[in-house]
C-alpha cells in the first residue's frame, strides 16, 4: 500500500502560478528569479501552504542576504502574540548568523519525505515534541532532519519561529535549516489541539 501511495504522489501533479510569499514584505522577492526557489509548486500531494512553506525555506538557503534584509529585519510575531523583543538574545544572535550564514542549494520536493512528516503532523495533535507513537507514522518515519514549529500556519511565521529558535540555546532548528548536506523535503502542516497549528519539515 505504501508503494501504491507513493506512486500516487508523485504521478498526480499539476502545474499552477502563486505569488512569491516573501513579497508581502519586500517587492524584490516578485523577481522571475526566485521562481526557481518554487521547486514543490506541481506537487499536489503538498497544499499550497505547504508549497510556500519550503518556497520560503528556499529563498533563505539560497538567498539568505536578501532574505536578512527584507525579512528578518522587519518580521514580527503575529498580532495575537506579544510584539518581537528585539534586544532578545536569540534574536540578537539570530542577527549575527544571518550576517555570516552562506547559500546553500535549495530542497526538492519527495514524496516519501513528505509521507514521513504527514504521518507524524497527524498523528501528534494532541502533544508536542519528535516522538513518534503510532505504528502508522513510525512506519512512515524516514531518515532525515526534523524541525516543528507551533501556533502559526503561515510560511513565513513558521520559517522565522524556527530562525529565531527561541529557548534553545544550541539553535538547532536554524543551523538545521541551513545545513548544505539535505537535498529533499516534504512538509505537512496540519491544525494542533494545543497551539492552534503544528508544521512538521522533514529534509535529508
Amino acid at each position: 500500500m505504501k508503494v501504491t501511495l507513493t506512486f500516487i504522489l508523485l504521478t498526480i501533479c499539476f502545474s499552477s502560478f502563486s505569488q512569491n510569499p516573501l513579497s508581502l514584505y519586500d517587492s524584490r522577492w516578485d523577481s522571475n528569479v526566485y521562481e526557481e526557489c518554487n521547486t514543490a509548486k506541481n506537487c499536489k500531494y503538498m497544499n499550497q501552504r505547504e508549497k510556500d512553506y519550503i518556497w520560503v525555506v528556499n529563498c533563505l538557503r539560497k538567498y539568505p542576504s536578501l532574505f536578512y534584509q527584507t525579512i528578518v529585519l522587519k518580521w514580527d510575531y503575529p498580532k495575537r502574540y506579544e510584539k518581537m523583543n528585539r534586544s532578545n538574545p536569540y534574536y540578537v544572535s539570530l542577527l549575527k548568523f544571518m550576517q555570516t550564514v552562506k547559500p546553500v542549494d535549495i530542497f526538492y520536493p519527495d514524496s516519501l519525505v513528505y509521507i514521513s512528516a504527514y504521518a507524524h503532523a497527524k498523528e501528534s495533535a494532541d502533544y508536542y515534541g519528535h516522538e513518534r507513537k503510532t505504528q502508522e507514522s513510525i512506519n512512515a518515519k524516514c531518515n532525515c532532519w526534523e524541525v516543528i514549529s507551533y501556533n502559526s500556519f503561515d510560511p513565513i511565521d513558521i520559517v522565522m519561529d524556527l530562525l529565531v529558535d527561541n529557548n534553545n540555546p544550541n539553535y538547532g532548528h536554524r543551523n538545521a535549516l541551513m545545513n548544505s548536506e539535505p537535498k529533499l523535503s516534504g512538509a505537512s502542516i496540519m491544525k494542533h489541539n494545543k497551539s492552534f497549528y503544528i508544521s512538521v519539515l522533514n529534509f535529508k
